[in-house]
């Protein structure tokens, strides 16, 4: 994976200022896309109760006290793995190395052995993990926070991703982590040519969304409805940038029946708008 999945929708390689990346990581099914969505303030990872629902890592661009920084979303990591689990796994604990921060989501009322095995990857990485426990939705709960300081992470917060409560603890952690203090206004960003890939499953969005942007951000698979959320990409081309945005496989209604499928439908749908030019593959 190189920086084009990372850095967008903005900056290229040669930009004077890096734009800090946050990524969070965690274990299936503990809030990651809830959080996600809540910081960036729109609903653009798909989240449901099923495990595994996010594959490929979503990067979007989030301010933080108006500092732009470049939020990541990530696939939960399995102790028991199958099907994609091994790709997922990889992309995430690749992420750890490239990122400025790292948000840490564990339950505050269990730790399993996935939550065990995120532990280990994460020792080297200490000075830019946040702890972030989740789903501290009733005072009640507040003192199981404590407990995890017990693993040793200098930064521990204790959140609700779904109903928003300890989200300025968690920012105002990370501005410290990063240096920071925040702005009265954001910056403009540069505007770039977004260009969205749609088409039916398996004509091979994802495999040209690889190809243009020079690096694996989409898991490519023979199995029809392997990409499920937005997946997002930058590229140059004769001195213009570019946002690509790979979208899930679009089948007629009547053939769509799981909950996510129908979600990733609509986002793909939904890309029209947001797009400057759409591209419409089509099997030959």
């Amino acid at each position: 994976m190189t920086d084009s999945i990372i850095s967008p929708p903005s900056e290229t390689q040669d930009s004077p200022a890096k734009i800090p990346v946050i990524s969070i990581v965690g274990r299936p099914n503990v809030g990651k896309s809830t959080l996600f969505n809540r910081l960036i303030g729109k609903r653009r990872a798909i989240t449901d109760p099923t495990p595994g629902v996010t594959r490929d890592l979503i990067p979007e661009r989030w301010y933080l006290g108006n500092h732009p920084v470049t939020l990541v979303d990530s696939g939960g990591v399995k102790v028991e793995r199958e099907g994609f689990d091994d790709l997922v796994a990889n992309k995430s604990l690749g992420l750890l190395s490239q990122s400025d921060a790292i948000i840490f989501m564990m339950e505050c009322t269990a730790v399993t052995a996935e939550d065990e095995e995120l532990l280990k990857a994460l020792r080297p990485y200490s000075e830019k993990v946040l702890l972030v426990v989740n789903k501290v939705d009733d005072p009640k709960r507040d003192d199981f926070v404590w407990e995890y300081y017990q693993y040793g992470f200098q930064r521990v917060v204790g959140i609700s991703a779904a109903h928003g409560l300890g989200i300025e603890d968690l920012e105002d952690s990370l501005l410290g982590m990063l240096e920071m203090v925040s702005l009265e206004e954001a910056p403009e960003e540069a505007e770039r040519v977004k260009l969205a890939i749609m088409g039916k499953p398996n004509t091979g969005k994802s495999t040209l969304t690889n190809l243009l942007v020079g690096s694996d951000v989409s898991i490519v698979s023979d199995i029809a409805g392997t990409t499920r959320d937005v997946v997002m990409g930058t590229f140059s081309y004769k001195g213009s940038d570019f946002t690509v945005l790979d979208t899930a496989g679009i089948r007629r209604k009547s053939k769509v029946e799981e909950d996510v499928e129908y979600y990733s439908v609509n986002r793909a749908i939904k890309t029209i708008d947001e797009a400057d030019v759409v591209l419409l593959m089509v099997d030959a």
